[in-house]
């Protein structure tokens, strides 16, 4: 790093005006109803540090994410909002990290990568949920700015910083390998490639070793959701194949995925006509950018979420072209991203993801004293929020307990996809008042059999 970059009087003044609107940006969000996969983690990882790095269950334990909510727990938080402070600060973290990252190329590209993570609505959605993808974020963002420097100066503190994040984030979450890996690609052109190489191996070594308890069952589970098909989808539960529908959703919109493509291309043609002896690379920036691709070649079963390890790259490729080169349509695009994506923070911040906790509420309201239970995956899941009654999992049985129940009583059920699999049940409930509360990774039924007449 130049002596320039490092005693800018303008760095500081910057990052922390960053930091200050991505937790601005990321703080209404925060009281939403936890969802399924939030409350999975609570449930099943997060009460004990053994839990957390010694527990998996369908490649659902992210062990960094766990350990904050062992930790927010031990200091007394049991709020949505408070399970999840943590990651809403981390999750901000990432904007002023990566402009951090980015500053010896340049304060205009700094600030303007940091702006557009700050502001991406799926960087903003990583913030406000108790999951690895906001401490991913952070420490991808650190991995980027340790090897850029480390590629520069062959210095101890560098390297063991880039280790130290690869560490964390292969605990943070496994997609992150995909975005370090890339990082390799920087050695070419370093002044010290073995180092560089040396301390990034070391890094997913060390990330390996302290995953290793639960490595095996993760690795069976990925093996097992590679090449997935629609026609063999086990359940109406499943998410299906990561497609390019789904890369687009990652972008924050399809709209927002046409932007960030073109800002993409601007990027790259301005890193192909960079004319400095030993300019940062854009090819390892480009690579990491394209990874998500890999979801869509292997088919594998997938969430958008999923690709969400890509954004620093986006940010950092999308901010080179306006920033070296601010020309008209470059910065009409940035004005037009940066306003979308404002607009859909603004609006997403207004819904919920899965409103189980408003479900149980209506349930409630509805039946007064009357028996509120859970029903299909997920119901175990709501002890949390009083419903510790559960509808057993045997379709016969469960529908004996329905009909033997007196009335009122009403079922929540987390997922309804689930009544797919069970129609006789599906048939009987369909005879009672049904509610259904939207929400973005979906709704949630809440059934209720009024008083006999």
């Amino acid at each position: 790093m130049s002596q320039a970059a490092r005693s800018d009087p303008w760095r500081l003044p910057c990052l922390i005006a960053l930091f200050a609107l991505a937790l601005g940006l990321r703080w209404r969000g925060l009281g939403r109803s936890l969802w399924y996969d939030e409350l999975f983690t609570l449930v099943h990882f997060g009460e004990s540090l053994s839990q957390a790095w010694g527990t998996q269950v369908e490649a659902n334990n992210h062990p960094l994410a766990s350990t904050l909510v062992w930790l927010a727990r031990s200091l007394g938080a049991e709020s949505a909002r408070g399970l999840r402070l943590p990651f809403w600060v981390a999750g901000a973290g990432a904007a002023p990290a990566l402009a951090w990252a980015l500053w010896p190329s340049g304060r205009r590209r700094a600030w303007l990568a940091g702006g557009l993570l700050a502001l991406a609505p799926p960087a903003v959605l990583a913030s406000q949920q108790v999951r690895g993808y906001a401490p991913a974020l952070l420490l991808l963002a650190l991995a980027l700015g340790a090897a850029l420097r480390l590629r520069e100066e062959a210095h101890p503190r560098w390297g063991a910083l880039l280790a130290g994040c690869v560490v964390l984030g292969l605990s943070a979450h496994l997609s992150a390998g995909l975005g370090l890996l890339c990082l390799a690609l920087l050695a070419w052109g370093a002044r010290s490639p073995r180092v560089l190489l040396a301390w990034l191996g070391g890094g997913f070594l060390g990330g390996l070793i302290v995953l290793l308890p639960t490595l095996s069952r993760t690795w069976k589970f990925v093996r097992r959701n590679l090449g997935v098909a629609e026609p063999a989808l086990p359940s109406p539960l499943a998410p299906g194949p990561f497609d390019l529908a789904r890369l687009g959703e990652a972008a924050g919109s399809p709209l927002l995925g046409f932007l960030l493509v073109i800002l993409l291309g601007l990027g790259l043609a301005s890193a192909k006509r960079e004319r400095s002896a030993r300019p940062i690379p854009s090819l390892a920036l480009g690579a990491w950018a394209l990874t998500p691709l890999l979801l869509v070649v292997s088919g594998a079963l997938g969430y958008a979420r999923f690709a969400w390890f890509a954004w620093p790259a986006w940010a950092a490729l999308a901010a080179l072209g306006p920033a070296r080169e601010p020309r008209r349509l470059a910065l009409v695009v940035v004005a037009w991203f940066l306003a979308l994506s404002a607009w859909i923070g603004a609006r997403e911040r207004r819904g919920e993801l899965a409103d189980l906790r408003g479900a149980v509420v209506l349930a409630r309201s509805q039946v007064g004293q009357g028996e509120v239970f859970a029903a299909g995956p997920g119901g175990e899941l709501l002890g949390g929020y009083g419903v510790s009654a559960l509808l057993p999992a045997d379709e016969g049985a469960a529908l004996e307990v329905v009909a033997a129940l007196p009335r009122p009583w009403a079922a929540v059920i987390a997922l309804p996809a689930w009544l797919e699999l069970q129609p006789r049940l599906e048939a009987a409930l369909s005879a009672h008042a049904r509610y259904v509360i939207p929400g973005r990774e979906g709704p949630v039924l809440v059934v209720v059999a009024r008083r006999d007449p």
